[in-house]
């Protein structure tokens, strides 16, 4: 889920602080190593973790990258579906029977969301 579902979902500023906070704590980071990491402040790090704020979707992003925590897992929406290679093949299949221009459109989504996760791959390394 996106930030936009986080926020329909209203995830209180103080549940997030909390969970932001304890995965932090988990991975055994100072709030400098954490705002170090994702590229914030300390003091950001410090309103979130006492409910005063909600980061934006790209903060948001960046954190959970930093913790190397899944988005859904830190908006508190873990996800309890395992999606195996056979299902995901039944949706390329049925993808393929879309007009050109839709698959065009699913390729470049694919295509993304691959540099994407390679590049937050290298980053975090």
């Amino acid at each position: 889920m996106g930030f936009a579902s986080m926020q329909d979902r209203e995830i209180g500023k103080s549940e997030f602080g909390e969970r932001l906070k304890m995965y932090r704590s988990k991975k055994k980071l100072s709030q400098g190593q954490l705002a170090k990491i994702s590229g914030t402040t300390v003091s950001q790090i410090s309103r979130y973790e006492n409910g005063q704020t909600l980061p934006n979707g790209f903060v948001f992003q960046r954190l959970s990258d930093a913790l190397k925590i899944s988005y859904q897992e830190l908006a508190g929406n873990e996800i309890n579906t395992i999606i195996t290679p056979a299902d995901f093949e039944i949706t390329l299949r049925k993808a393929l029977d879309l007009p050109p221009a839709n698959m065009i459109t699913i390729k470049d989504v694919i295509d993304k969301f691959i540099e994407i996760n390679e590049i937050r791959t290298t980053l975090l390394k």
